[in-house]
């Protein structure tokens, strides 16, 4: 452990310094540059009622379409340092911001095994200052540990992949369910999970037993977590299933986010929202 410490020391110093750049950037003066709007407000009563009423939720908070509701995760997870801090909103803020900087340190990592240091550093760097992931990183928000997720699952993918650890898998299966939990959009990620899944099944080998039991224990572990969702949705006959199924197959009148009418959106918003506003300052203007 200490030839490895000796070995990458101008690193390891590198890589705190941008950690440590990064939460800066995140917890200066959260108390006071947070946002607390109504989403917030809400998510604030609601682990009011679970820590004072002891009532626990079963579905999380409601998206902006559809009559739909996301999975409870994000509010067992800010109900925790709310706990901790007792009903303080800058608490579940704060939990929001150290998983920004958490993300910062796993971008840095998976581009470092792929690309090398340099093209590592520049992505962890350019994500640490991006005042969009800063000011969504500074306010408890449902959406806003999305990308650490989504990260995790990759991470468990690559692992998996890497040192032929199928276990690994339960790690994505989880980090997958935990994703969707956040916001819809990560679902996204399913057919990716599944291309690559099929892409290391053919590689494999003499691993198949492994490998099988690798893809058990991640189905379980992504069921286990949307477990709550689960119920809720057998208790008031699939519910949030069928306004699901009918957000992604029909037309929404003149919203018209049919999955379909959505394809064809879908290259001009990555441009223009993702890529413009997170090299930008677009979002400050």
């Amino acid at each position: 452990m200490s030839h490895w410490i000796k070995k990458y020391r101008t690193e390891i110093i590198f890589v705190c310094l941008i950690l440590l750049f990064a939460s800066f950037l995140r917890f200066y003066r959260l108390p006071e540059y947070m946002a607390f709007l109504g989403d917030e407000g809400r998510d604030a009563l609601v682990i009011k009622e679970m820590l004072v009423e002891h009532n626990l939720p079963f579905i999380g908070p409601p998206t902006s379409v559809g009559n739909i509701y996301l999975g409870p995760l994000y509010y067992y997870m800010i109900a925790v340092p709310m706990a901790f801090f007792w009903l303080n909103p800058v608490a579940a803020a704060g939990m929001v911001a150290g998983i920004g900087v958490a993300t910062v340190f796993l971008i840095y990592y998976l581009a470092r095994q792929w690309f090398g240091v340099l093209p590592a550093a520049f992505s962890a760097i350019l994500y640490a200052v991006s005042p969009v992931t800063i000011i969504y990183s500074r306010s408890s928000w449902n959406p806003n540990p999305a990308p650490f997720f989504a990260l995790l699952t990759i991470l468990g993918i690559y692992k998996a992949h890497k040192n032929k650890n199928y276990k690994w898998l339960t790690l994505s299966g989880a980090a997958l369910a935990a994703a969707i939990q956040m916001h819809y959009l990560a679902m996204i990620l399913i057919p990716v999970f599944l291309i690559l899944w099929i892409i290391e099944l053919k590689a494999t080998k003499g691993e198949r037993n492994n490998f099988f039991l690798g893809t058990v224990m991640s189905v379980f572990a992504f069921f286990l977590i949307m477990l709550p969702l689960i119920l809720f949705d057998l208790k008031h006959n699939f519910l949030n299933f069928r306004a699901i199924s009918t957000l992604f197959t029909e037309s929404q009148g003149a919203l018209g986010f049919g999955i379909f009418n959505s394809i064809s959106k879908v290259f001009p918003i990555y441009i223009q929202n993702l890529v413009g506003r997170y090299l930008s300052a677009e979002i400050l203007l």
